[in-house]
């Protein structure tokens, strides 16, 4: 979890950002590649029930289809995703 300053702006580690007195508002960094519940990649993914591995669920590639990890989402924010192609 990253921490961002909300006067002069950035993401930081420590309490504050050093440059101000500021108490740093936490964020969660959402990176390309690596999903934002479980952490799997596409190097390393997570297994689904029979050992399959897991699938991206959006096109941004955040969130893979792991029932346990669509679950820790937002109902809101899976909406608004652009999902890919699911064979059902």
């Amino acid at each position: 979890m990253s921490l961002w300053c909300r006067k002069y702006g950035g993401l930081y580690d420590g309490p504050n950002c050093g440059m101000c007195d500021c108490e740093l508002r936490q964020i969660k960094v959402v990176t390309t590649g690596i999903c934002r519940v479980c952490g799997c990649t596409e190097l390393a993914p997570c297994c689904l029930d029979g050992g399959l591995p897991c699938a991206w669920l959006d096109a941004d590639r955040t969130l893979c289809d792991n029932l346990e990890c669509i679950a820790q989402v937002p109902i809101g924010e899976l909406e608004q995703m652009t999902l890919l192609h699911l064979d059902v």
